[in-house]
């Protein structure tokens, strides 16, 4: 066995109840960029789909389920934050990106 242990709540109920709740009780809106997150596009594989963001990640030692500690966010905006921390440089960059990527889906091409 490996010298690295696994996160217990990382696939729990507890963890697929705490998401869930997220979902039902937080405004669609990433915590990262401000932007709406559209609920009618895959969230488990487009840039553009919902995930919970942990602003205290687990590697430093945030709780993947408490309701404190988790919110809504883009798969992108999640992505590149990675488990750093939200700053103002990382929510322009984010917001650029996901605006980028809405204008390229919402434009005509003729």
């Amino acid at each position: 066995m490996s010298g690295r242990q696994r996160d217990p709540n990382l696939s729990t109920a507890a963890r697929t109840r705490a998401c869930a709740e997220v979902r039902r009780t937080h405004p669609w809106i990433c915590r990262i960029c401000w932007l709406p997150i559209p609920m009618d596009v895959n969230h488990q594989t487009d840039r553009l789909g919902h995930t919970v963001d942990e602003p205290i990640p687990r590697s430093h030692n945030g709780s993947a389920t408490d309701l404190a500690n988790l919110g809504p966010a883009h798969r992108m905006c999640n992505s590149m934050r990675s488990n750093g921390p939200i700053t103002e440089d990382l929510t322009t960059r984010c917001r650029t990106a996901i605006l980028a990527l809405t204008t390229q889906r919402t434009s005509r091409h003729w």
